[in-house]
């Protein structure tokens, strides 16, 4: 229920046509051991959205974060 909530907030602030270019870190992507495929496809799916959004990822140089 949480991933659907935080994609309702994330969308909403995309419709915003006051929004400007728009920062979202996340720090340790690797050490995220619950749900990390579904975070993974949230960003994705944020990216393909609105190039409005720019993502700052930390993380260690792993293949599945990486594809």
């Amino acid at each position: 229920m949480a991933w659907i909530v935080l994609f309702k907030v994330l969308y909403e602030m995309l419709e915003d046509p006051n929004l400007k270019v728009t920062y979202l870190v996340i720090n340790a992507l690797d050490e995220c051991v619950t749900d990390q495929p579904q975070l993974l496809k949230l960003i994705v799916q944020i990216l393909s959205i609105s190039a409005r959004i720019k993502w700052l990822v930390s993380s260690r140089n792993w293949v599945q974060i990486e594809e």
